[in-house]
């Protein structure tokens, strides 16, 4: 199993829900890329993120700086714990 280490986080990516009568527009900027928020589950958190979040909690998040990690044919986000915008409720879905 994969096992991140300081302030990283471990995300199962979910699938992007499929878009109708709209789109993401997506930009670059100095600061870096402006993107839509994805979703994910924490699996995992290293040792020195704050306490706030826990393993299964679903969370938005933004891609930057995020790595894809594909393990026994899963596909798993490796970031910062900074890029988690927030927390989302069992009863809510983007898109």
């Amino acid at each position: 199993m994969i096992r991140p280490i300081g302030k990283k986080v471990l995300l199962l990516k979910e699938k992007a829900p499929e878009m109708s009568g709209s789109i993401y527009l997506v930009t670059s900027s100095e600061t870096g890329s402006n993107t839509p928020p994805y979703a994910g589950t924490i699996v995992s958190i290293g040792s020195k993120c704050s306490g706030r979040l826990k393993p299964g909690m679903k969370v938005a998040y933004h891609w930057s700086g995020a790595v894809e990690i594909i393990y026994n044919d899963t596909l798993y986000i490796l970031a910062d714990e900074e890029i988690i915008s927030g927390i989302i409720a069992k009863n809510v879905t983007l898109g």
